[in-house]
């Protein structure tokens, strides 16, 4: 199965994924942060998929890029063919992971205890997206009322 990479150049909300065939590290777009996206899946399921989900935690949560990559490397495992794990970036505070997904609220419902069996809810934001809108929709902790990507 070929490995792919998403490299996260601008910081808009709306792009869509780049796929590129050459998977590396990469600083972020603002400098200072970080981001890796290993995506494990055949290009043609990326053309199905219609949200965006974001996991989200302060950068003080995970305890760095080696728990960041276990961190989707259970989700990818956890998850099999229900999301895409679209990779990762950190910045301004928070630490992202993206997925693709066609079924947000089921994906986050599987993901929360592969999250739980690592211990890493606590801070955990969740919003998915349309992938043709810039709005999201809270799904964890209940009452959150906003949610933005940095």
């Amino acid at each position: 199965m070929p490995i792919y990479e998403i490299r996260r150049i601008s910081r808009s909300r709306s792009r869509k994924p780049d796929l590129l065939k050459s998977p590396d590290v990469h600083k972020g777009a603002r400098g200072g942060g970080w981001g890796f996206a290993g995506l494990r899946a055949k290009p043609n399921v990326l053309g199905r998929m219609q949200y965006q989900l974001v996991l989200q935690w302060p950068a003080s949560a995970l305890r760095g890029y080696d728990e960041v990559l276990q961190v989707e490397d259970a989700l990818i495992e956890g998850l099999g063919e229900l999301a895409l794990v679209d990779g990762h970036d950190s910045g301004s505070g928070e630490i992202n992971i993206f997925m693709l997904t066609d079924e947000p609220t089921k994906t986050f419902a599987l993901a929360k205890p592969v999250l739980e069996r690592l211990k890493v809810v606590i801070g955990l934001r969740a919003a998915f997206r349309d992938l043709s809108s810039d709005d999201y929709v809270v799904i964890w902790p209940s009452g959150l009322s906003s949610f933005s990507v940095a």
